[in-house]
């Protein structure tokens, strides 16, 4: 994601601290390592298992794996606020055109799953196994979304209208996402994970001559969605204005839960399903929920 004039210089993600501190965080990447200044230069607290496989045990962190541990936090607790600078020119070239909102989904949402693994003493999961050449294709430091398995899907309505047996109709959904901060950006079906409080709108586009009933159905999947209710499944009837039914054609969401969702439409005309979209997914990760390694260690099992 980085130019190619930063190829052989240091990159530096910055974080203003609150005034009293009177600093920056610097998160520095260079070809050979992390480094972390001021305060996260210093030691973390979290869990791991030693290389015996003991069982997980508190300790103090330092070097590297201590270093790793500060760098995702602030990818997950501070990515609003993070901006990448020019170490050749760090007041005259803002490369903010190179960290864009949907960047910074991706980043800290790759940042929530690593640390959870790495609290669960994990590593393997993030990075392969110890003395080996192999890397897991859907490690979480590249993958997160290949964690996300579909969950149970038997909470989901099927549809009891009739299919239209005339000339075929079509609707298709597109997806684009509206981060904390304001910047817009497209949402693929099965995308890169988006995180908590990031909204979504959703374009049907159909060819079905008007005048037509829209319906949405909202489905969530998985353990978090399941732990608070809010499993959803059933059809919604689409809000349109007077005389205008392709006014129902827009539907939106809020992100919550970690999980893999979606989002279909379906096209209603003189009774019958005249149009369905197909399922429209999206993958979320939320940075406020730690309890999240069980679904993800079944979807590698």
């Amino acid at each position: 994601m980085f130019s190619a004039s930063c190829a052989y210089r240091p990159i530096v993600i910055t974080k203003r601290t609150p005034q009293r501190d009177h600093q920056k965080r610097r998160i520095v990447i260079t070809k050979t390592g992390i480094v972390i200044t001021p305060a996260e230069a210093g030691r973390v607290t979290t869990r791991r298992s030693n290389l015996e496989g003991s069982p997980t045990v508190s300790a103090t962190m330092a070097g590297m794996e201590g270093r790793l541990v500060a760098f995702w936090m602030a990818l997950r607790d501070d990515i609003d606020s993070l901006k990448i600078e020019d170490p050749a020119n760090p007041t005259g070239n803002d490369l903010a055109s190179i960290f864009g909102d949907d960047a910074r989904e991706t980043l800290s949402a790759a940042a929530t799953v690593a640390l959870d693994l790495v609290d669960a003493g994990d590593w393997e999961a993030l990075f392969g196994k110890l003395g080996t050449v192999e890397v897991p294709e859907n490690r979480a430091i590249v993958s997160p979304r290949a964690l996300l398995a579909l969950g149970d899907t038997s909470h989901a309505r099927q549809h009891s209208w009739p299919v239209h047996r005339g000339p075929q109709c079509q609707v298709s959904v597109k997806g684009r996402a509206s981060s904390r901060r304001g910047e817009s950006f497209d949402l693929s079906s099965d995308g890169w994970p988006v995180t908590d409080d990031t909204s979504s709108r959703f374009d049907a586009t159909t060819n079905v001559p008007a005048p037509f009933q829209v319906r949405w159905q909202v489905v969530n999947t998985g353990a978090h969605a399941q732990e608070v209710g809010q499993l959803r499944g059933e059809f919604i009837e689409a809000k349109t204005n007077a005389g205008d039914p392709s006014s129902g054609l827009v539907h939106r969401e809020s992100a919550s839960y970690t999980g893999k969702h979606w989002v279909e439409a379906f096209i209603i005309k003189d009774g019958a399903l005249w149009a369905r979209s197909g399922r429209f997914f999206v993958n979320i990760v939320s940075r406020r929920r730690r309890r999240t390694l069980s679904s993800w260690r079944q979807a590698r099992a």
